[in-house]
């Protein structure tokens, strides 16, 4: 018959006890300090991102804002201003460039093309391909024309008899509409270009340019 195989039994060594003998108070006081089973408490619940996200920016204050420093505050000012000075230069040269070109467009009358709206139009190439145009818009009949000065009496001198059929009466007269084939049907020719004439108001030449797309470098 085999002897019964040996009972193990594990103790704590002297060294680990720290070289005392563990009394029964001290059993009873690690047994409180002993840790509870796993779980979270209901003060410890885990919060939503949300929640948390909240939280930090409570606990953290609200943010400071930067501000410049002197030295950048001025050269920013410093830019500003300069560039505003350059565009209002470059703004008076266009001025003066678009004046020139009108003035150029009107001694080319010869290459004038007609225009959708009755105009004229000049048109001229720079030197890398881009293109400027000049535009004579068609005069436009003035919307109404005053009851006084001398313009309404030559109209009403011209157009005689048919003066009511030609214009609309309100506080003011405008023309109606087709007003100058109307008047061309109703008038002598020479009368008909000077009634139109005074009802017409100058258009101011327009300028507007094209770039070519250049290929990316």
């Amino acid at each position: 018959m085999n002897d019964p195989e040996p009972v193990k039994e594990f103790r704590r060594s002297w060294e680990d006890t720290g070289g005392r003998p563990r009394t029964p108070e001290k059993e009873r006081q690690a047994r409180k300090r002993s840790p509870k089973k796993s779980g979270v408490e209901p003060s410890h619940r885990a919060q939503p991102p949300e929640e948390m996200r909240r939280g930090q920016r409570g606990k953290q204050g609200p943010e400071k804002s930067t501000t410049m420093t002197e030295d950048t505050l001025k050269n920013l000012v410093t830019e500003a201003v300069s560039l505003d000075r350059e565009i209002n230069e470059k703004s008076e040269r266009l001025k003066e460039l678009k004046a020139e070109l009108v003035a150029e467009a009107r001694s080319h009358e010869n290459e004038f093309a007609s225009t959708e709206g009755g105009g004229m139009r000049w048109t001229a190439e720079g030197s890398d391909g881009c293109i400027s145009r000049v535009t004579f818009p068609a005069p436009t009949l003035k919307a109404k024309i005053d009851d006084e000065g001398k313009i309404l009496a030559k109209i009403k001198n011209i157009a005689n008899s048919v003066f009511t059929h030609l214009f609309v009466s309100t506080t003011s007269y405008r023309p109606i509409e087709k007003f100058r084939e109307e008047a061309a049907t109703l008038l002598p020719k020479a009368d008909a270009n000077k009634l139109i004439r005074l009802c017409q108001s100058a258009s101011a030449p327009r300028v507007s340019f094209e770039t070519t797309e250049r290929d990316a470098a």
